[in-house]
C-alpha cells in the first residue's frame, strides 16, 4: 500500500482536487492522510469535506515537513508519498514504475517535477524512514529536506530519480506553472523572514555535523541492507 501523507492549509477545494488526482491516477492500493492545523480560518470546511479520508488536526500551526514526520505514525503503507495540496500527478499508473525498486524497501525514488532532476518529492519505502527514523530531518527547519533525503539515498547507493514520472508542483517557485494554484499561506508562512531561514538551514545542511548526520544515517541503510543478505 502506498500512503500519501498530504499537510494542507486554506485550500479546500484545491484540496479536493488533489485527492481526486491522486486516486485516479494511482493504480495500487493506496491511503492519503490529511494534516490540518487547528487555527487553519477553513478547518470547517474541511470538516465538512473530509468524509472519506482519514485526517490529523495539529494542535499548533506546524511546517510542511514536521507535519509530514507527525503523519508517519497514522501510516500504513509500506510505501510513503509525501505530497502537498498543490502537486498534480501526470503519469498514470505512476506507481507501475515502483515495482522494479529492491523489495527490502530500503530506497528513495523522486519523479520528475520540472526542475533539473534533483529530488524534490522523495518517495521512499517505509523501512528507509523506519531505519533514517525520520521521512524529513528534523534538524531543518524549513529548507532543504527534500535535498538531505536524496543526499542520504546517493550516499546510501539507493536513489532511484523516475525521470520519466511526472509529478507537476503547482508552486510559486515552479515556472512550469506560473503560480497557478491559488495563494498557499502554508508556502508563504514558510517564505517569512525567508532569507534567515534559508541561511539557517543551508547553514546546518552544509555544517560537518550535518554531513555527519547524513553520513551516520546512509551508514544505518547500508548496514540494515548487509544484515538482510
Amino acid at each position: 500500500m502506498i500512503s500519501f501523507l498530504l499537510p494542507t492549509r486554506g485550500r479546500p477545494e484545491w484540496l479536493v482536487r488533489t485527492i481526486a488526482n491522486l486516486h485516479a491516477m494511482t493504480k495500487r492500493e493506496h491511503e492519503i492522510i490529511i494534516g490540518i492545523d487547528a487555527d487553519d480560518p477553513t478547518l470547517t470546511d474541511y470538516m465538512n469535506m473530509l468524509t472519506q479520508e482519514p485526517y490529523k488536526i495539529f494542535p499548533q500551526r506546524t511546517q510542511p515537513s514536521a507535519a509530514v514526520n507527525a503523519l508517519l505514525p497514522y501510516a500504513l503503507g509500506d510505501i510513503l508519498c509525501p505530497m502537498a495540496d498543490d502537486i498534480e500527478i501526470h503519469t498514470k499508473d505512476w506507481d507501475d514504475a515502483l515495482l522494479s525498486l529492491p523489495a527490502d524497501g530500503l530506497w528513495v525514488a523522486w519523479p520528475h517535477d520540472g526542475g533539473n532532476g534533483k529530488c524534490t518529492i522523495p518517495i521512499m519505502g517505509r523501512a528507509w524512514a523506519q531505519t533514517v527514523g525520520h521521512v524529513f530531518p528534523p534538524v531543518l527547519e524549513r529548507w532543504y529536506g527534500d535535498t538531505w533525503v536524496g543526499d542520504v539515498a546517493h550516499r546510501a547507493g539507493r536513489a532511484y530519480p523516475l525521470m520519466d514520472i511526472r509529478f507537476l508542483h503547482h508552486s510559486p517557485c515552479n515556472p512550469d506553472t506560473k503560480h497557478d494554484a491559488p495563494d498557499d499561506d502554508t508556502f508563504w508562512y514558510q517564505h517569512r523572514d525567508n532569507n534567515a531561514h534559508i541561511r539557517k538551514d543551508k547553514a546546518m545542511y552544509e555544517s560537518s555535523r550535518g554531513i555527519a548526520m547524513r553520513d551516520a544515517e546512509a551508514g544505518r541503510v547500508r548496514a540494515r541492507i548487509g544484515a538482510r543478505k
